[in-house]
């Protein structure tokens, strides 16, 4: 009875022994290059839109259209902003790799004037509340508790219309979504110059292989790797213990 105890004991030290190393070497590829775990990989926007004081005013939704804007204009009135969001909750808990920078690309369909006049459109993150595509409007946007964070500015011009455009925004921007989803609120694009008819429009995700798109890199975060060694271990002594019980 005691030798066949010691055995038992023997064989589940064994065993643990090569689920350590299964585990160390499956996990060599993230401790000696993350980046080989998870290489750059392009999202699509899950949301896109714009808001206005034109057109059908304050009160109008633009969900679901081809097209949103970002122009200022010499009048408030003339303010159209576009609203654009990426929803990285699929990845959760996972960590921006180092020295990386991502990148955000709008295509640039068309613009209201002529190529001399550039227009500096501007990337603020959004901090205040969410919002919907198929209902935002441009009061319910800026009703009270909206706040916004400006990130960074890309000047466009009517003779680089039909191609991307970028906007490198900042590591933490990204690694708070990954930290936190539910408070991702996205981006709004705001034009910065007063010059009429400088109306920037970029494609939505409606129009495919046009659509917002962001481009960044990241790994999993460790406790994923500690989790499986852990769950194979106790996997394999519950089924031990089943086995000896049996005997």
């Amino acid at each position: 009875m005691v030798l066949e105890m010691k055995k038992g004991i023997a064989m589940h030290l064994i065993s643990l022994l090569w689920i350590a190393m299964l585990c160390v070497v499956a996990s060599l590829p993230a401790l000696v290059n993350p980046a080989s775990v998870w290489a750059e990989t392009v999202f699509p926007a899950s949301a896109d839109t714009f808001i206005t004081m034109q057109d059908g005013g304050p009160n109008a939704n633009y969900g679901g259209t081809q097209s949103m804007c970002a122009c200022r204009g010499d009048q408030v009135g003339y303010h159209r902003h576009s609203l654009v969001k990426f929803d990285l909750s699929a990845y959760a808990g996972w960590t921006m790799e180092p020295g990386t920078q991502p990148i955000v690309e709008l295509w640039l369909a068309g613009m209201h004037t002529a190529g001399w006049k550039g227009n500096p459109v501007r990337a603020d993150l959004i901090t205040g509340r969410d919002w919907d595509e198929m209902s935002v409007t441009y009061n319910s946007f800026f009703a009270a508790g909206q706040a916004l964070t400006p990130l960074v500015t890309h000047t466009v011009y009517d003779s680089q219309v039909g191609r991307y455009h970028t906007w490198p925004i900042p590591d933490w921007v990204v690694q708070d979504w990954l930290d936190h989803p539910s408070t991702n609120y996205g981006l709004l694009f705001e034009s910065l110059t007063n010059i009429n008819k400088t109306d920037a429009w970029f494609h939505t995700r409606e129009v495919a292989g046009h659509e917002p798109r962001i481009t960044f890199e990241a790994i999993p975060e460790p406790g994923t790797l500690i989790l499986l060694i852990v769950g194979g271990v106790l996997l394999f002594i519950c089924r031990g213990n089943a086995w000896a019980s049996r005997r």
